[in-house]
């Protein structure tokens, strides 16, 4: 089965989609380095946010066109 081991979630109508760069600290050899790091947060129409380093979102282009979920960055023209 393809998504065995993946976190899947079905039927959740996502409102806005985000790519999120974090800085974050790692120590190594007795020094701290700043590391970048990228994200995606998900958030619902409920309020729920999921964060994840990749997500496939599939939804008719109508979706898309009426821009019914929010992506930050923005899509550009040539893909909807």
């Amino acid at each position: 089965e393809l998504s065995k081991g993946l976190d899947v979630r079905l039927n959740q109508t996502v409102v806005k989609v985000e790519s999120i760069i974090e800085e974050k600290e790692k120590e190594r050899e007795k020094e701290k380095e700043k590391e970048k790091e990228r994200k995606i947060r998900i958030t619902t129409k409920e309020g729920k946010v999921y964060e994840s380093k990749k997500v496939i979102v599939t939804v008719p282009l109508g979706v898309l066109k009426r821009r019914l979920i929010t992506f930050e960055p923005s899509l550009s023209e040539g893909k909807i």
